[in-house]
């Protein structure tokens, strides 16, 4: 990832090298400044009277806040009820000018629903998806969503091009400004989806050994349980690690000569849907015997010596029932049902906070 980040930071001082940055620009008296004839056009038709000033600052920075998993097969009950994962990470931004930047993006975020192992998990609610019984009626199988909790961390890059409402320079004299900006972005992402079993802290037990050890020890990877019958199904692979996005952001920035304080609220809409281990196949694969022993033969669930413990005496309530929230509900249901009840991929919203710092970026390319 490392290296990865070093290629990006080349290539948009690569595409920098094509204009002739001016020499360290942190005051600028915009009003006496006319525009190029090269930015006659755009500053037609999308800033009129505003004249497009070549700058070509770079400036690295850095992301902390949360992610919120928006919605796809699981709903959140209403908007003051959803749960909330951390998120952080960090940017490097190219300002073409007064007007258009472009920044790439690494995040670290993590998204869920009654996640209880992070800050505001716990406190979110949802809506049981609907699918069919065995009489072919429209029901839900469950109270709550709590048998389908999930935690899906994801590693994301994407590329962000970000247009400022207000000039993004300080004009003379001024020490400090507000500065509105919305971003379009292409992304691509790496994602796994898991559920952790909740089991009660010891006496001597601290809140981070807790939570430490809940994550070490009672996470299970959904990709790999196939709740669709991926793992059986002929013809039916386990969906892909690596997904696409698109994303829409505002924000807002307070900048100073050399330092930024920044914020941003983003939704991304992913090519997946299956952020919440549901797509559009059948709960089990349509059979829950054959889904059963598929499971029980995965060798990347038998690496976990607890997950099947007490199989054999037909328990609802020990590790494998709790993560894979069938306990006996497969009774209940038509080996039709389906588990995607909208047929739309699913979205996740970001909010951070960061600060970022300007950089000389011809400096630091000639000393590597």
């Amino acid at each position: 990832m490392k290296n990865t980040l070093l290629l990006l930071v080349s290539l948009i001082a690569l595409m920098a090298k094509g204009q002739n940055p001016t020499d360290s620009i942190y005051t600028i008296n915009i009003d006496t400044i006319v525009p190029t004839p090269g930015n006659k056009f755009l500053n037609k038709f999308i800033n009129p009277n505003k004249p497009l000033v070549n700058i070509n600052e770079n400036q690295i920075g850095f992301w902390i806040g949360n992610g919120i998993y928006g919605g796809g097969d699981i709903k959140h009950a209403s908007m003051s009820e959803f749960s909330s994962d951390i998120s952080w990470g960090a940017y490097f931004q190219h300002d073409f000018n007064n007007y258009y930047s472009i920044r790439s993006n690494f995040y670290r975020t993590s998204i869920g629903m009654h996640n209880q192992f992070t800050n505001l998990g716990i406190f979110g609610t949802g809506q049981v998806p609907f699918t069919t019984n065995i009489d072919n009626q429209r029901f839900q199988p469950y109270n709550s969503t709590l048998p389908l909790m999930f935690l899906t961390d994801m590693n994301i890059l994407d590329i962000e091009g970000i247009w400022h409402f207000g000039n993004n320079v300080l004009k003379d004299n001024q020490k400090g400004k507000l500065v509105n900006s919305v971003g379009l972005s292409l992304g691509i992402f790496h994602f796994n989806p898991y559920r952790l079993r909740w089991v009660p802290k010891d006496a001597d037990e601290s809140n981070f050994a807790w939570n430490s050890r809940v994550r070490r020890e009672e996470r299970v990877n959904l990709r790999e349980l196939g709740m669709e019958g991926q793992n059986f199904l002929k013809g039916k692979n386990q969906y892909s690690k690596i997904s696409t996005s698109l994303g829409l952001s505002w924000q807002l920035s307070y900048i100073f000569k050399q330092w930024s304080l920044k914020s941003e609220v983003k939704a991304v809409y992913t090519s997946t849907d299956y952020l919440d281990d549901f797509g559009n196949g059948n709960w089990y694969g349509g059979d829950y015997e054959k889904w059963l022993n598929a499971a029980k033969n995965n060798k990347n669930l038998n690496n976990d010596p607890t997950l099947f413990d007490n199989f054999d005496q037909n328990a609802t309530t020990y590790k494998f029932f709790e993560v894979s929230g069938g306990e006996l509900t497969h009774k209940s249901l038509s080996n039709r049902a389906q588990r995607s009840s909208n047929g739309l991929n699913d979205w996740y919203y970001q909010i951070h906070i960061g600060v970022s710092y300007k950089l000389d970026l011809d400096n630091i390319v000639l000393g590597w």
